[in-house]
Order: C-alpha cells, then sequence, then structure tokens
C-alpha cells in the first residue's frame, strides 16, 4: 500500500519484537555502584559521586569522611557506606543531604552521620520528594550541657510536603529533635531514641504511621517521645500512640492530654496515691506505677513518704 505512512510507534514495537525474537541485547544499562573516599575511590566527594550516578545506583562511602556542606540528592539513587564508617559534617549547618523532588525514591541508609562542632539544622532534609527511605542509620550530635531548653537545635532529620516517606531502623540520639515530621505522609517505625528533647515532632499536616519504635538509654532519656503540635490536623489517638511505641511518652498540645509510661510496660502510668483513703475499698488495685500487691501495701507505701 503505496503511499501510506508508517506509524513511527507501530515500527518501534515491531524492532522491539524482532530484538526479542532474534535475541538481541537489552540496552538498558545495569545499575552500578560508585565508591567515595578521600584518594583512590571513584570519586573523591559525595557531591561527585551523585553528579556521575544514574538513577538506581549505589553510591558506597568506604572511609571516614569529611564534609563542609550539604550533598543535593536529586536522582533515585542509594547513598550507604561500610560498617564503622562516619560521616562528619564541619560546616556551619548540620545538614548533609538535601533530598530535592528530583530525589524521589533514593534511600539513605547504613550511615553514621554526626558534626564536628555543635551547629543548627538537620542532617538529612527530604523536601518535597516522595517514596524516599532513610533506615539502618546511626544520627547523632556531639554531646550538649546543661537544660536542653538551651539545646542547639540539631535534628536526625525533617521533612515536608512527602508522601510514602519510610523511616525505620534508625538509631538517633544526643539531639535537640529526632525527626521534625512536617508535611506528608508515610511510616515511622523500628527506631530507636534517647537523649533528646523530642524524638519526633509532628507538625502541620503530619499523617503518618507511627508504631514499634522505642526508647534506648534508659541513663539518659529523652524528655518526650512524641510530640504533637497544636497546629497538627490529624487526629492522633494519644493513648494508641503511646501503647505502639515502646517507652516514649506522647503529648497532644492541642488537648493537653498525655500518656506516660515509666515503667515501660505499655499501660499508661496513674497518678500514685495522694492518700491512704484513696488505697481503701479496691483503690490499691487501681494504681500501676508503683502498683500494689495489697491495700496494706498501698497505705505503707502513703505512709513512707509522709
Amino acid at each position: 500500500m503505496t503511499g501510506v505512512p508508517v506509524s513511527k510507534r507501530v515500527l518501534a514495537g515491531a524492532v522491539v519484537t524482532a530484538a526479542a525474537v532474534l535475541g538481541t541485547p537489552s540496552v538498558a544499562s545495569a545499575a552500578e555502584e560508585l565508591t567515595v573516599c578521600t584518594a583512590g575511590c571513584d570519586h573523591p566527594t559525595l557531591a561527585a559521586a551523585v553528579s556521575a550516578a544514574s538513577a538506581g545506583d549505589t553510591i558506597r562511602v568506604t572511609e571516614d569522611l569529611t564534609v563542609a556542606g550539604a550533598t543535593t540528592v536529586g536522582k533515585a539513587v542509594t547513598i550507604t557506606a561500610d560498617a564503622g564508617v562516619t560521616v562528619t559534617q564541619t560546616g556551619t549547618n548540620a545538614r548533609t543531604f538535601t533530598v530535592t523532588p528530583a530525589g524521589s525514591g533514593a534511600t539513605i541508609s547504613g550511615l553514621e552521620l554526626t558534626s564536628a562542632d555543635l551547629v543548627r539544622g538537620e542532617f538529612i532534609g527530604v523536601n518535597g520528594a516522595d517514596d524516599v527511605t532513610i533506615s539502618g542509620n546511626t544520627v547523632h550530635g556531639p554531646v550538649q550541657q546543661g537544660p536542653m531548653s538551651g539545646w542547639v537545635t540539631n535534628r536526625a532529620w525533617t521533612n515536608n510536603d512527602v508522601d510514602g516517606l519510610t523511616v525505620t531502623g534508625n538509631t538517633l540520639h544526643t539531639l535537640r529533635t529526632g525527626g521534625y515530621v512536617d508535611g506528608g505522609s508515610g511510616v515511622i517505625a523500628g527506631n530507636v531514641t534517647w537523649n533528646t528533647k523530642g524524638d519526633y515532632l509532628l507538625g502541620e499536616q503530619a499523617d503518618f504511621e507511627i508504631a514499634g519504635n522505642s526508647a534506648g538509654d534508659p541513663s539518659l532519656p529523652s524528655e518526650w517521645g512524641i510530640v504533637v503540635f497544636a497546629v497538627n490536623e490529624t487526629p492522633y489517638d494519644v493513648q494508641a500512640l503511646g501503647a505502639a511505641n515502646d517507652c516514649l511518652t506522647v503529648w497532644d498540645q492541642a488537648t493537653g492530654e498525655t500518656f506516660i509510661d515509666g515503667d515501660c510496660d505499655g499501660t499508661a502510668d496513674t497518678a500514685p496515691p495522694a492518700g491512704k483513703d484513696e488505697c481503701k475499698q479496691g483503690g490499691w488495685a487501681g494504681f500501676n506505677n508503683p502498683s500494689f500487691r495489697n491495700q496494706g501495701q498501698c497505705v505503707s507505701w502513703v505512709v513512707a513518704r509522709g
């Protein structure tokens, strides 16, 4: 049928079919691993590795590394490190990674992140990127002295305008904040936190599933585990949040409702008896921290405290 144009789409399909039949190798490139270290690796900096990488590649830090600013992650790459490797921020802000919308699908995993000095900022900032994973990292700042209200505001991560953010299996400690969770949805699970003023702060429009997280070093407890800010528009169940996260306190600033589990048994503590009469007529059985075997033990506890 001369004079009838051949569709480019049909022609392309025919070529693909012919390639499959004839066993022609695929032109798609396999994912690669790019290494980072001061000397002797594929790249000397994280920024250079990200620039050279393609979506799906893995960037692996092979030895302790110092960085002086943030690396922009604008591709769906995985950034990880060999066991025992620490990435230390030496700049004037703690921000080490900025994940932009083009970095949707990126993973930051298996890193130890810290800073040489006490500086403000988050180590990982996720802004407008979807389906990002932060997993298996250890994030901490230098030790801070004095009351936590005066601590430098450093944070493990912040997020805004995200969907599908997954934060799992991380150890976050010695920070003003573990995660400042704002504007988005996702899962925060299986993380361990201690020695923060607030482990997870839920800001405006933070709609996350939060379960299976726990408190770490009991000698350095966080001031609060989960704080739901008054501006948050998601109706969190305070008691359910407390029960779902081992030994983490919960505070809803809008309602004033709290969950405090000082003995970490998964049940919110009751206020202890203020007088002997509260122990009588079975009242002793209603206390759980401390708990009592009988009325006499409850009365003795009150008397011993004056």
